[in-house]
């Protein structure tokens, strides 16, 4: 005998079935459905700049007396003529889910040479006993993100090693320009997804219908 047999002739086992599926369709529901905070981060732009140092203005020229020409001008101090490297890193940090996160902590190798955080904040520096910096902000809101933008002469800016906020661990997202598309195009894209979604739920209800059946 066949499982749908089983169930057309006990109503029993069918209830428990019907009972049992939809506690699965209501849990998945309310987990889709129930607000939660997350994290994503990304390298959003870096460069690196051959620069040259400037050369000092020039000084105006003073009257020497006839001891001074005598003796000679003073010798011009040498101006270094080496290019510096000057390297930049923007680091992305956004909360991409629908409920605030707390605590952010993102976690740097080292402190760089220099730092600024966009959109300006409250935040507070330490570091760790292994030496790592830690920037901690006290909350992103839902889709609120920040930028960290880094400044290094000469040598690479630090790595982020780990960003984490009090309900889990950050993950690392590519990121690359991409054109935004006109609103029209977009609505348009999700009326048609929905509707696909609304044909392939009838296709399968009427073929589970016609199975049992």
């Amino acid at each position: 005998m066949s499982l749908i047999q089983r169930l057309q002739e006990s109503d029993e086992v069918l209830a428990v079935v019907i009972a049992a599926g939809l506690s699965a369709v209501i849990a998945i529901f309310r987990w889709f459905v129930t607000p939660r905070g997350r994290v994503k981060w990304a390298i959003s732009h870096q460069h690196t700049f051959l620069t040259y140092p400037i050369p000092p203005p020039p000084q105006p020229q003073l009257p020497t007396t006839v001891e001074q020409g005598a003796q000679g001008a003073p010798a011009a101090a040498s101006q270094p003529t080496q290019p510096v490297l000057v390297y930049t890193r923007t680091i992305w940090v956004q909360n991409v889910g629908r409920a605030t996160v707390n605590e952010v902590e993102i976690m740097f190798s080292n402190r760089p040479h220099h730092f600024e955080i966009w959109p300006q904040r409250q935040y507070t520096e330490a570091v760790n006993p292994a030496g790592n910096l830690m920037i901690k902000l006290d909350w992103l809101s839902r889709r609120e993100w920040v930028t960290i933008v880094m400044l290094n002469v000469g040598v690479l800016p630090p790595l982020v090693t780990n960003i984490r906020w009090n309900g889990g661990v950050a993950r690392e997202a590519p990121m690359a320009p991409q054109e935004v598309a006109p609103r029209w195009l977009r609505s348009s894209l999700v009326a048609l997804m929905l509707s696909g979604v609304v044909f392939w739920v009838y296709v399968i209800v009427r073929l589970i219908l016609w199975k049992i059946n």
